[in-house]
């Protein structure tokens, strides 16, 4: 049968079938988190900058989503400025330096909402530089331009030239004092009629030995529409450099947001992490005064007021090393916004009947619950109860048909029992009689054989201070605990990652933080005995595991101590490291990644840092049934497929009912629409096998062993020109008894040849 099998699967071998194994893939779409954003054109806000996809676009903003333009951009770069001169309802772009950080530009762009068009001009210009400070002063009308490096340093002297675009040709402003400065914030002030600049940063030379100095300043400087002189202002801010300032004619102020103490990037200002964020400021024409928190955490890219919608605007920003693409809007009494995306998801569960994924998300205002329909993101807003987590789990309860919330943690202690239900309108308090002691991460999974869920371990106070972790189990029938006393447990463990494969029916433990034992440690358990397999490679920083169903796998994400990210699968009896590239993952622990298995889909999906992702193959194995068998003398003949087509695999399946006297076969063939020429399905009744048909060509014929059922396999070869290949398979039995032909048929399978 095998070689028949390769040889009828050479017929179909003609063709250089594109291939590929599974990989990540980003679901939710490209935000945006370098460069300047200004209002401007079509009553939109406007960005100029790379994505987290490393593409150099023009995109907009309409008050609810992002949008990529199609017009040609200008050359990619990096520390650019624009401004809108709504005089000639034109964006002005200058400058920047090129993404190897070699050269420097000195071009003037123009956009009009459709098309980039560069201006040129007298030699009177700006040099080349990046950094700099752009903005549009309405006392004088004209487009301003200041400061920034005129090496491809980050760190020289700074400049302090103050440069006019009319919208025809650049003229030289004399305007003297104050330091030469990179990065600096400039905004015009109309209540005043005043250029206000605030910040940056440079190389300060000095005559004392090491004759220079990196400086990040703290003043605040301001220029009349007729001076020449910029005044120091008393209004001193803590050092900060590429910071935002922008406008706001409700609240008549300057708001100020963002910045960084020094370079490269590091925390933004007043953001002890996780809960608090980088300040707003406000300034009043005297002093900067601190209004709110600017939500999330971020160091501002951009801060624009947008005249369409009246509120301010901020876009992307970092935080650390990490990029967040995300969008507020509002103003500094009140932000809103998230772009409608999550931060960092602690867990992730799918709801089974409503078909959403579950997301609690541990932020600067308190534990938020997201959901996502395929589609888009949705904050649940306006539930009456809401769980304060701290380090939760969470998993489906195929009972009650709610995701169910171990909550870890709250603000008040760092280790509680408390448990919520969802179901997707409220949370509910669960209060069982009997529970497991209070404890913070611990694993969780749905068995969906026995309908429980499972949960191991975690981390409880230890009666002389700090923490020690348990090595119980328990399971959750959807309404009350019970521990489950196994011989030989894994070792006591916290933090650990667990799942269920639903083809072994086990949970699958991984790693942890541990007790006592090595943190490469998996763990199976079937709901009577614990069992040990295989480790894997190397311990993980940060991790999330989920069952994929589709190619019977345990897909394992995360970062290596080294903070190379990494994706591994379990075959229930060995890892392997997958070549695909892993999302990244942030520093910080408490952003982490959160995986789930999207049932519908076929898919694991994992969400970090303000993205989801698919995890998936390219081509995937499919087993469809279709047509119908006819009854033979033990009954009517079904072919059923027990696993899914997997090159390098070995399919299995069953044929049933069969007659003790019958001879069961399975004909296999790369047809279901002819057989040597005569269309299919062919129908038998004409020869003596009424109700019976030839459904797929029987290209290779194998007898099976006889019995009640029948058992089949399909050894496939690890040949990656067969992806995507279709195979057909039928079923039938040679019996005297079932009609004048002696040939009953069953069912047929379309058997789609994937690879993992």
């Amino acid at each position: 049968m095998r070689a028949h099998l390769a040889l009828a699967l050479a017929v179909v071998a003609t063709v250089d079938f594109v291939h590929g194994q599974a990989a990540w893939q980003q679901l939710t779409p490209v935000s945006y988190v370098t460069g300047p954003a200004v209002f401007g054109p079509n009553q939109r806000v406007w960005h100029l900058g790379f994505g987290p996809d490393g593409v150099f676009r023009t995109s907009s903003w309409d008050g609810q989503t992002w949008t990529a333009s199609t017009a040609p951009t200008p050359p990619p770069r990096k520390g650019h400025a624009m401004a809108f001169d709504p005089a000639r309802n034109r964006l002005v772009m200058f400058g920047g330096r090129d993404g190897a950080g070699a050269n420097l530009f000195g071009d003037l762009w123009e956009f009009d909402g459709v098309a980039w068009l560069q201006r040129t001009f007298a030699p009177n210009a700006p040099g080349p530089r990046f950094l700099h400070a752009m903005t549009w002063d309405a006392g004088r009308n004209r487009v301003v331009v200041y400061g920034g490096s005129s090496t491809t340093s980050v760190w020289s002297a700074g400049l302090a030239d103050l440069w006019e675009w009319n919208g025809t040709a650049w003229a030289s402003r004399n305007a003297v004092g104050g330091p030469q400065v990179i990065g600096a914030a400039l905004a015009h002030d109309p209540i005043a009629n005043e250029l206000v600049r605030v910040g940056g940063h440079a190389t300060q030379f000095i005559p004392v030995y090491p004759y220079s100095q990196q400086v990040v300043f703290t003043d605040t400087y301001s220029l009349a529409a007729t001076g020449t002189q910029w005044q120091h202002r008393n209004a001193t801010l803590s050092p900060r450099s590429i910071a935002n300032v922008a406008f706001d004619p409700i609240r008549a102020r300057l708001a100020l947001a963002g910045g960084i103490s020094g370079w490269p990037p590091n925390d933004p200002f007043g953001d002890p992490w996780p809960y608090s964020n980088a300040a707003t400021l406000e300034w009043n024409g005297v002093s900067w005064v601190v209004a709110s928190p600017l939500p999330k955490a971020i160091g501002v890219s951009s801060l624009t007021w947008d005249v369409a919608r009246q509120q301010l605007v901020s876009v992307g920003g970092q935080y650390a090393s990490a990029l967040k693409s995300v969008t507020f809007t509002g103003h500094v009494t009140g932000w809103s916004g998230d772009d409608g995306l999550p931060g960092s998801l602690h867990t992730l569960v799918h709801d089974r009947v409503r078909d959403r994924l579950v997301g609690i998300e541990i932020s600067y205002n308190g534990t938020r619950t997201w959901e996502w329909d395929n589609a888009t993101w949705t904050l649940a807003a306006g539930v009456t109860v809401s769980p304060r987590c701290r380090f939760p789990s969470a998993a489906w309860d195929p009972i009650s048909q709610r995701t169910l919330l171990w909550n870890g943690g709250d603000l008040a202690a760092l280790h509680t029992n408390t448990m919520w239900a969802w179901d997707g309108t409220n949370w509910t308090p669960l209060q069982p009689a009997l529970r497991p002691s209070p404890r913070h991460s611990v694993a969780m999974a749905t068995d969906t054989r026995r309908n429980v869920v499972v949960l191991h371990g975690g981390w409880i106070p230890h009666p002389s201070g700090g923490e020690t972790s348990p090595n119980d189990t328990w399971e959750w029938n959807g309404s009350m605990w019970t521990q489950v006393f196994v011989p030989s447990p894994p070792p006591p463990r916290g933090s650990a990652s667990m799942t269920f494969d639903t083809e072994r029916g086990e949970c699958v433990l991984q790693g942890a933080t541990f007790v006592a034992a090595a943190p490469t440690e998996t763990w199976v358990y079937d709901g009577t005995t614990w069992q040990q397999r295989a480790p894997v490679s190397a311990a993980l920083y940060v991790k999330s595991i989920a069952y994929d169903t589709q190619r019977e796998r345990t897909v394992l994400a995360g970062k290596l101590q080294n903070g190379q990210t990494v994706t591994y699968q379990f075959d229930g009896a060995a890892w392997t490291t997958l070549t695909t590239a892993t999302p990244a993952i942030p520093t910080f622990p408490n952003e982490g990644i959160a995986l789930v298995h999207d049932e519908p889909r076929r898919r694991v999906v994992a969400y970090v840092d303000y993205r989801l992702w698919a995890f998936a193959t390219p081509w995937p194995a499919s087993a469809t049934a279709f047509g119908a068998g006819c009854a033979g003398s033990g009954g009517a003949l079904q072919l059923v497929a027990a696993n899914l087509p997997w090159l390098g695999s070995t399919m299995a399946g069953t044929l049933a009912p069969v007659a003790a006297a019958a001879v069961p076969f399975v004909a296999f063939g790369t047809s279901n629409t002819t057989w040597g020429g005569v269309p299919l399905p062919f129908a038998l009744g004409g020869v003596g096998a009424p109700g019976c048909d030839v459904l797929a060509e029987p290209a290779v014929l194998t007898l099976l062993a006889s019995a009640p059922t029948a058992g089949w396999s399909l050894v496939l070869p690890s040949t990656p020109v067969l992806v995507g290949v279709e195979v057909y398979a039928q079923g039938g039995v040679l019996d005297a008894a079932a009609n004048p032909l002696g040939v009953a048929t069953s069912n047929a399978l379309e058997l789609t040849l994937g690879i993992r």
